[in-house]
């Protein structure tokens, strides 16, 4: 009887192994498929971040490219009281100059027409692209040079080497000839005689306005010589 009592524990004891044994895989098989999952949520976000650095530098060379490309044919100094200017940026951008707004057609091409006053111009060129962005800004000075006016009435060379000469510009400018200088009335009216030697034929007139801008003229006459 005790020798089945010893048999029956035996039995007992390697049914309590055995369930150990069992429960052993199971509890590494949900730590390795825990781990799985806590590698799997770096490697999405990883991923994520990739594609939005992508789209940021994307964008960016693609405003580089539409500034690169804008150009402008501006001068420093006109004579010309209506100014065009000419230039290239992509199709489509919007070219606002003084706050006046042009495009660029399909070639890319724009041009624009500005009204200038004497003395130095502004001119505030912005490109913004067709979605909306500012790629490219800068201020150019434009000096409007307005030259007086001047015409010659009168030229005539006397017997006795005197020129005398007679002409209009424009109101309030000094007239110079040969070193002799006179002034025109409120109509712009002048006229002035002065000696000539006889182995010259030509003069300059220059009549030079407030503002300090001239405007010249040459004659021709006969020497004394002929």
């Amino acid at each position: 009887m005790k020798r089945i009592v010893v048999m029956i524990a035996f039995i007992a004891c390697l049914f309590s192994l055995t369930g150990c044994n069992l429960n052993i895989p199971f509890i590494g098989s949900l730590n390795k498929a825990d781990q799985v999952n806590s590698q799997e949520t770096p490697e999405e976000t990883s991923g994520s971040e990739s594609d939005e650095a992508s789209d940021t530098a994307s964008g960016a060379v693609e405003s580089d490219t539409d500034a690169v490309q804008t150009t402008i044919n501006i001068p420093e100094v006109s004579y010309q009281k209506e100014l065009k200017l000419t230039g290239k940026s992509a199709p489509g951008n919007s070219i606002i100059i003084n706050e006046e707004v042009f495009y660029a057609d399909h070639n890319g091409d724009y041009s624009a027409e500005v009204s200038l006053v004497p003395g130095k111009n502004p001119i505030d060129l912005r490109i913004v692209s067709q979605d909306g962005k500012s790629i490219y800004n800068k201020g150019y000075t434009v000096e409007y040079y307005v030259k007086p006016k001047l015409e010659i009435t009168q030229f005539d060379k006397t017997p006795n080497s005197t020129l005398n000469i007679e002409g209009n510009t424009d109101p309030d400018c000094s007239v110079s000839i040969k070193g002799y200088i006179t002034q025109s009335d409120d109509k712009g009216n002048f006229k002035l005689s002065f000696p000539v030697d006889d182995w010259e034929s030509s003069v300059t007139i220059l009549a030079t306005n407030k503002a300090g801008y001239s405007t010249s003229l040459q004659r021709r006459f006969q020497t004394g010589l002929d």
